[in-house]
């Protein structure tokens, strides 16, 4: 589907993303391996490429709006690609900057799966990326684990409201369900409670009760195991509680596309991005 002289593309099938512990091909000894966060800690951030770029350096620690992102999302057009034998180089922008993204390849373990998702990634695409900030040489750049093509306009849309809103909540604080603000010393809010006269956001992230149920799942067995959690095994255990395998597919689909999830070994395993 084209719009605006971009593509994008209405294949949402696959969920390819490589494993973060997996990707890079000089993995750091044990001994160098840094603290792991709590749980509490770990959640991913949809933000644009300025707010990446003004990520402020503290304690060895890029800083996003004040917070230490575990991930980010950013959905952003492909403006040149660069492949290699052991990782493609992107640089993308979404109208707010310009960055680069790393994406290593795993030659091991990538099925014909993964390299021909990444084949479908070229200039002039929009793709979503969940990945970690870094910096190299004093430039800001992103590690990515997954990059997908995004399937619809309404996602670039959905994404920037979506940063907006954490932006306005980490800047400036969520007060009584509004974010105060002041316009010529009037005090005013926009509401996001269901009692709320203003703009409401929907709650996309969890989605329906099948939806819920996968999440709750892959979240609670993520911590298990480095490999993340097997479709099988969601299957298996979610069919006693009525969910069909369909229903589980269709929300492994739209937690991956929410950035919720990314799939590790290969496209039938999961871990949580939170």
């Amino acid at each position: 589907m084209s719009y605006g002289g971009y593509e994008f593309n209405a294949d949402t099938t696959s969920y390819g993303g490589a494993d973060p512990m997996q990707t890079s091909p000089n993995p750091a000894s044990s001994s160098d391996k840094k603290p792991r966060k709590p749980t509490s800690d770990q959640f991913l951030l949809p933000c644009t490429i300025k707010q990446c770029l003004k990520a402020a350096s503290a304690d060895g620690q890029l800083l996003v709006d004040g917070q230490d992102p575990h991930q980010i999302k950013l959905v952003a057009c492909v403006k040149s690609k660069e492949e290699g034998e052991t990782a493609n180089t992107y640089e993308l922008e979404d109208g707010t900057g310009l960055i680069e993204v790393k994406e290593w390849i795993n030659s091991t373990s990538d099925g014909d799966h993964a390299r021909a998702r990444r084949a479908l990634i070229q200039p002039n695409c929009y793709v979503r990326v969940v990945g970690k900030l870094s910096q190299f040489g004093g430039k800001v750049n992103v590690t990515a684990w997954h990059t997908k093509l995004v399937a619809s306009p309404n996602e670039v849309t959905h994404h920037f409201l979506d940063a907006i809103w954490c932006h306005e909540n980490a800047t400036r604080g969520l007060i009584n369900g509004a974010v105060k603000s002041e316009i010529n010393g009037i005090s005013t809010g926009v509401g996001f409670g269901p009692q709320s006269s203003g703009v409401a956001l929907m709650d996309t992230s969890t989605g329906g009760g099948d939806k819920k149920h996968v999440q709750d799942y892959i979240q609670q067995f993520s911590e298990e195991t480095e490999q993340g959690v097997a479709l099988r095994d969601i299957v298996e255990a979610l069919g006693g509680k009525g969910v069909s395998e369909s229903a589980i597919r269709n929300a492994i689909q739209g937690l991956s596309s929410d950035g919720m999830i990314y799939s590790t070994i290969d496209e039938e395993t999961f871990k949580y991005a939170m």
